[in-house]
């Protein structure tokens, strides 16, 4: 689910949305920009959340639909639980700076689907325990490391980066995401080291 500011009319029944906000209700991260001339569904207060059991995730489940209490017979919907919208969601604000002794610092913020999308001040809740993160280091697409960190935080040494790189590189991506104990890797967030 999206969120915006503002709505501008551009045609009939054709709006112009913009400052969106993605992820709203817990819902999962967006896979990459909302295509021109998309269809969107306007949700109210009529919208419902079905709870399912942690059994169903990667099964496949048939549930009968009813339109009101007029609807006796209702329709069936079959559809396969997948494990995504469960998984831990990317972390956001990723950042990378070189040390002075040459390290490379990169942190992040952790996201969560438990905080009921509070815009306060401290950190969102923690989903997810332990508290655990994946870091692969990325040359041009290729994993040179994995870090495994309890914190969200790591550091790539100055030893580290000659080993893999065999200089201390100027350019790297690199990608975090957060570990469930029971789902594994969650969603992963990317981004880029420019030295």
């Amino acid at each position: 689910m999206i969120g915006f500011a503002t709505a501008s009319l551009v045609a009939s029944g054709r709006y112009r949305l913009a400052s969106l906000l993605r992820g709203l209700d817990g819902t999962g991260p967006a896979i990459g920009p909302a295509a021109i001339g998309a269809r969107v569904l306007r949700l109210d207060n009529r919208v419902a959340t079905l709870a399912l059991e942690p059994a169903w995730l990667g099964e496949t489940r048939t549930l009968r639909l009813y339109a009101g209490s007029a609807d006796l017979v209702g329709t069936a919907l079959t559809l396969a639980v997948d494990p995504g919208p469960a998984l831990p969601l990317p972390p956001v604000h990723l950042r990378a700076r070189r040390e002075e002794g040459g390290d490379i610092t990169l942190t992040w913020t952790r996201v969560s689907r438990a905080d009921g999308d509070g815009w306060g001040l401290v950190d969102a809740p923690l989903e997810h325990v332990p508290e655990a993160y994946r870091l692969s280091i990325l040359d041009n697409g290729v994993v040179r490391r994995v870090i495994d960190t309890t914190a969200a935080a790591a550091r790539y040494a100055t030893a580290e980066q000659l080993l893999d790189f065999g200089e201390l590189p100027e350019h790297l991506g690199f990608s975090v995401a957060q570990l469930s104990p029971v789902l594994g890797a969650g969603h992963a967030a990317s981004g880029d080291f420019h030295g």
